[in-house]
């Protein structure tokens, strides 16, 4: 008979937990805090009713722009509320004005994010996908190591390291249950505000709101604090002086110099293919001046144009 080598538990990779346990115990904690949890993230929804009713352009993004402002406190909020068991130690209030400490530091950390996902997706999509894989816990690097910049990044890379794919089903486990809940509360909405209109749009957007910043976030925070914590218990501290850090480093760096580079080639290149379209329909007569239609003519159907999409 054969001599079976066992592999020495210091050697094997501990595995997460099944994405079915990590829903149940998120899920679990949210209807127990659910109140809290709520009430926190309600607050960008609110912020968001103005923008249903006629308040010009200048009036929705004044309002976009403090929504947007106010979710990113609110998501900081979220975090150290979950973090807190749900109880935070001085109320909404207080974990709201933690949650503003946090908003430069948590702003820099989605900038780089974003430039070195875009330096992936400029490689053809797949290496941005896994880029955003290894940065799914920079907020929880952020708010809860208080980690800042670069190194908050490093920090959620140096957890998913080994463990993509884990994560990549548990988040798409987790994305088919809420786009599933969704599209069952679209349908029921359509029906309940099928009419006015005006009703159905300011209602709908409302109950939308409600869901998204009620439900979805705090949930999706609770969710993926359950993965954060877990990755943290079998990864422990980074090391950032470690090669494999280090190595990361250089990663992330060359695709936001990429990035970089890369967007403002296809801005030039955008930009000369625009130049070069009007050249070709001026040349071909079809802009003012045009010898196939007069300035006049050219005039009048732009306006039937726009008759035609009022």
């Amino acid at each position: 008979m054969e001599n079976i080598t066992e592999v020495p538990a210091s050697i094997m990779v501990p595995v997460l937990a099944p994405a079915g346990k990590m829903l149940s115990e998120a899920w679990s904690f949210y209807k127990q805090h659910s109140a809290t949890l709520s009430l926190i993230g309600i607050v960008p929804a609110i912020l968001l009713v103005p923008s249903a009713f006629n308040i010009g352009l200048a009036g929705v993004f004044i309002v976009s722009i403090l929504s947007g402002v106010v979710s990113v406190v609110t998501q900081n909020a979220l975090v150290l509320a979950v973090a807190e068991n749900g109880t935070p130690i001085d109320g909404v209030g207080g974990v709201y004005r933690r949650g503003l400490s946090f908003f430069i530091p948590m702003v820099w950390a989605s900038f780089l994010t974003g430039i070195a996902i875009l330096g992936g997706v400029l490689l053809l999509i797949i290496p941005g996908i896994i880029v955003g894989l290894y940065f799914s816990f920079y907020r929880f690097t952020v708010v809860l190591e208080q980690r800042r910049g670069l190194n908050a990044l490093l920090a959620s890379w140096h957890l998913a390291k080994g463990y993509l794919g884990a994560i990549l089903w548990r988040s798409f486990v987790f994305g088919v249950m809420i786009w599933a809940a969704l599209i069952i509360v679209a349908l029921i909405g359509s029906i309940v505000f099928s009419k006015p209109q005006k009703v159905n749009s300011i209602g709908g957007q409302l109950i939308g709101n409600i869901l998204v910043y009620g439900f979805v976030m705090p949930f999706g925070i609770a969710y993926t604090y359950v993965m954060y914590r877990a990755l943290r218990q079998i990864k422990g501290e980074p090391i950032f002086e470690s090669e494999e850090l280090q190595s990361a480093r250089k990663k992330i760096i060359g695709l936001s110099i990429f990035a970089v580079v890369g967007g403002l080639l296809l801005m030039m290149l955008a930009g000369a293919f625009i130049v070069f379209l009007f050249h070709e329909l001026i040349q071909s007569g079809k802009m003012l001046g045009g010898s196939a239609m007069g300035g006049t003519e050219w005039t009048n159907s732009l306006a039937q144009l726009s008759q035609l999409y009022k």
